[in-house]
């Protein structure tokens, strides 16, 4: 077992060989792209020249993400996971339901997967972390006037709530009472909580090994987070070795000190309190053979400085990485930024160019006759010259054609736009990004035929499809699968959710398989109305089936075309809709409505037209004995489903012992108007009295 010194030791010689900390090449280049995004100046600006920014890399970022946001962000589902087989579909499909509600239906799921998707347009990659987490939060009640039982009743109540960790009294006053002493009583109740977070990691504070070809491939992997004293101890840390820590110094990193530029720039938070020190804290998930028995194990351990917070072993390196260029080899790929900020390079110089010829068009330089003929030296007034006031005045000695002549400068501006136009169908090339300016100067450059059209467009929505593909199969993929890992490892009670209006009980402790995750990401960014259609004529094309009575279609293959159907329309909620053939809840009260609908119907017949043929009177009284017959066989199923839900069965039970009554009255009055009619008509009635 390595002593605490030598795991220091190994940890530091890991983390000198990461991407953070063995150069500056990565860093530089995360700085350089975010200026890019930004239109920062490129520092070669000279006073008096134009010093316009071209925006290509904004508008590339900006325009990939309502795709992106369409496709992952939206109502359909985008991974679920695949059963082995009949006996674990159920165990799959709750895993599926759970993920999605951790990873999309959290109060931030919005904002950590936006900015997630996002910042590998400006950055090489961008990162999330998903962890186990255990936070203590105080919560103050008051009471007054408790006697002692009292005191000691509400005590034992606050200490059985649930959550609570311990219960404290923050302060104590006696008072005199009619009866005896009482007390004011001011409590701390600590309650602890434990869920599964999913928080950004900012690309300069991620710590992976160099040369990594993968996540689970990397020698060391972590990231790097500042946090108050205070947030250590509300996490379980020891307050006095929290206090001992060094807070950390005044400096940020330069990403840093960039991200919060607009904010005002940042300030060291101190002199408040000790727990409002800040200090600098890394989780680390190195391979290390800790125990010493020669084969290398994942950890997590939490440092701050040379003092370890928390060293235990973890399975996973809890990372989900996106980027939007894959490269063979490597773990992290190359960003569409990259491309664009090359492409913003080259259009800033020439529409600096374009500005600095307009400005020299609107103001060309003048020639002035200098020679000796005034006393003053020159026949212009310089003064006056120089004076650029609208309606000003120019002293001339003489003919001032003959004393001034101007400059011509050129327009260029219409060969200009040529070029500007040859950069963007270059970038599109690159990108896939639509010429916005297509119009410019076209009959010049090329003409563009509608066919050829709709193929630039196919192919910029290519591009985001491979974009869109690559995130679902890499970073999300890790998402899904690390949520339910760490769910199956550190979850040890069953959770309750809500998932499309249903609670959802899940129990992971129960979980016996391990799934592989799948995506359902379509192939296309763009294909919402052709999904549409397509989904309708398959629809069609089952309905047509089962009105043959052909046997490869049933009900619950229609439920699931109107299921994918509703997603594709941007509902995300299909039993709003329609009824699952496979709950027998949803299809037992569209049953029993129709139920209550045919003795309603048949009572209203009987009244308005007791005369009414004999026949049709035994028709529709074998058509309550047949509805008597599926009641019946509801109520031996609904007694069935009362071992799994007594409160819905117990329900479901009144609601069919009242069918049954109204059933039995409806019989009863049937069956005396029949009788009625026997003796009155002299005709024999089946199901009369006599």
């Amino acid at each position: 077992m390595m002593t605490e010194q030598e795991l220091l030791t190994v940890l530091k010689s890991q983390l000198g060989d990461t991407i953070k900390y063995s150069n500056d090449d990565f860093a530089s280049l995360n700085r350089t792209l975010f200026d890019s995004y930004n239109q920062e100046p490129y520092g070669n600006e000279q006073e008096g020249r134009s010093q316009v920014v071209a925006s290509d890399h904004f508008d590339t970022v900006e325009a990939d993400m309502p795709s992106l946001a369409r496709i992952f962000l939206g109502s359909n589902k985008i991974m679920h996971f695949k059963p082995l087989g009949n006996e674990d579909h159920d165990e799959a499909q709750e895993k599926t339901e759970y993920a999605h509600y951790l990873i999309r239906e959290q109060r931030d799921s919005f904002k950590t997967l936006h900015d997630w998707m996002k910042e590998p347009g400006f950055a090489k990659c961008g990162v999330v972390k998903f962890y186990p987490e255990d936070c203590e939060k105080p919560e103050f009640v008051t009471y007054e006037g408790l006697s002692e039982d009292e005191l000691t009743a509400v005590m034992a109540d606050l200490e059985g709530g649930d959550k609570v960790s311990r219960v404290e009294i923050e302060s104590q006053e006696g008072v005199k009472g009619e009866d005896g002493e009482r007390f004011n009583v001011h409590f701390r109740v600590v309650k602890k909580t434990k869920k599964i977070t999913i928080a950004n990691v900012p690309v300069e504070s991620f710590i992976m090994t160099r040369g990594a070809k993968s996540k689970d491939d990397a020698i060391m992997i972590g990231d790097e987070c500042v946090k108050r004293k205070g947030e250590l101890v509300a996490e379980g840390y020891s307050k006095d070795l929290v206090k001992k820590l060094v807070p950390k110094g005044q400096t940020k990193s330069q990403m840093e000190q960039k991200r919060l530029a607009g904010q005002g720039g940042y300030d060291e938070k101190t002199g408040y309190h000790w727990t409002n020190d800040e200090v600098e804290i890394q989780y680390l998930y190195p391979l290390v053979d800790f125990d010493e028995d020669g084969i290398p194990e994942r950890r997590m351990i939490v440092k701050c400085g040379e003092e370890i917070l928390e060293n235990e072993p973890y399975g996973i390196a809890p990372y989900a990485i996106l980027s939007q260029i894959l490269m063979p080899h490597t773990a992290i790929g190359k960003s569409r930024g990259e491309i664009a900020a090359r492409a913003q390079k080259k259009k800033t110089a020439v529409e600096r160019g374009i500005m600095d010829n307009i400005y020299a068009v609107n103001r060309p330089r003048l020639a002035v006759d200098d020679s000796r003929g005034s006393m003053d030296g020159g026949k212009v007034d310089l003064d006056d010259l120089m004076n650029h006031q609208i309606d000003g005045i120019v002293r001339v000695d003489g003919s001032p054609m003959q004393a001034l002549m101007p400059l011509a400068t050129p327009y260029i501006g219409n060969q200009a736009l040529q070029i500007v136009q040859y950069l963007d169908a270059s970038r599109s090339a690159s990108l896939g990004n639509q010429l916005n300016s297509q119009g410019l100067s076209a009959d010049k450059f090329y003409q563009e035929t509608a066919t050829r059209f709709e193929g630039v467009e196919d192919a910029n929505f290519a591009k985001i499809e491979l974009v869109a593909r690559v995130y679902a199969e890499t970073g999300y993929r890790q998402l899904f699968e690390g949520v339910i890992w760490t769910a199956q490892h550190y979850q040890d009670d069953a959770a309750e959710v809500m998932v499309l209006g249903k609670t959802l009980t899940v129990d992971p402790t129960k979980w016996r398989y391990e799934h592989y995750c799948q995506s359902d990401v379509g192939l296309g960014a763009g294909d919402t109305e052709e999904a549409i259609q397509n989904l309708a004529a398959q629809l069609s094309t089952q309905m047509m089936l089962l009105q043959s009575g052909s046997p490869i279609v049933d009900a619950k293959k229609v439920y699931n075309t109107l299921e994918d159907l509703t997603r594709a329309m941007g509902k995300p909620d299909a039993s709003r809709y329609y009824n699952d053939p496979e709950i027998p809840e949803q299809m037992l009260m569209p049953m029993l409505e129709q139920a209550k609908l045919m003795v309603l119907q048949l009572q209203q017949q009987v009244q308005q037209n007791p005369l009414a043929e004999a026949e049709l009177i035994r028709a529709q009284a074998k058509m309550a004995e047949v509805q008597g017959k599926e009641t019946n066989s509801m109520r031996q199923f609904m007694m069935k489903m009362a071992q799994d839900d007594k409160q819905y069965a117990q329900k479901m039970r009144l609601e069919l012992a009242k069918l049954a009554q109204e059933g039995s009255e409806f019989a009863a009055t049937l069956a005396k108007e029949m009788t009625k009619l026997e003796l009155e008509h002299g005709i024999d009635v089946p199901g009369s009295r006599v």
